[in-house]
């Protein structure tokens, strides 16, 4: 029920000439500054909800999350669509077909940051993919080993090569 009096007691009269949107006898400044909040309700509570609503919409902290991710999921669905051509829902399916994890390392789950979108770089130029070039979702690290090596294969042979007969034992004759 709005109060009788619709006016903020502390401001001058003529700072509110029409009724205030907020319930109580004091303008959101005053009454903040008398120690107390403005009463809000989360939109997606149910209305016998007594849950504080700090953040805006107004949302409860649990939906505000939920609302956030929401956005941010859309966000990256559509980022990825239209950087590399995938439809809506292909990444995840991408996702799951390789069990969650980096295609190359297996270690990066991509749970504080999400796996990077592989593409050969050789068939499309430019800032966008074509759809048809998409190789997997690798973590950051592998992502920059990929773009490091140019995704040349004989970078990882010498690699590979390296790791089995490293110099310095050759060196020291003891290679086996």
């Amino acid at each position: 029920m709005p109060p009788k009096n619709p006016r903020c007691k502390d401001c001058p009269p003529s700072k509110h000439p029409r009724p205030a949107p907020y319930p109580g006898p004091r303008c959101a400044s005053h009454h903040k500054a008398a120690g107390g909040e403005l009463p809000r309700q989360c939109k997606d509570c149910p209305p016998t909800s007594k849950r504080p609503a700090p953040h805006k919409g107004p949302r409860c902290t649990t939906h505000h999350r939920e609302a956030t991710k929401r956005r941010r999921d859309a966000a990256h669905e559509r980022r990825v669509g239209d950087t590399y051509g995938l439809a809506p829902g292909d990444y995840d399916k991408l996702y799951r077909l390789q069990g969650g994890r980096c295609a190359i390392c297996a270690r990066g789950k991509g749970i504080s940051r999400r796996l990077a979108v592989d593409h050969d770089h050789k068939c499309c130029t430019g800032t966008t993919s074509c759809g048809t070039c998409v190789r997997g979702l690798v973590c950051g690290r592998c992502n920059s080993m990929l773009a490091h090596a140019r995704d040349e294969l004989d970078f990882f042979i010498r690699a590979h090569r390296y790791l089995v007969s490293p110099p310095a034992r050759r060196l020291k004759g003891s290679e086996t």
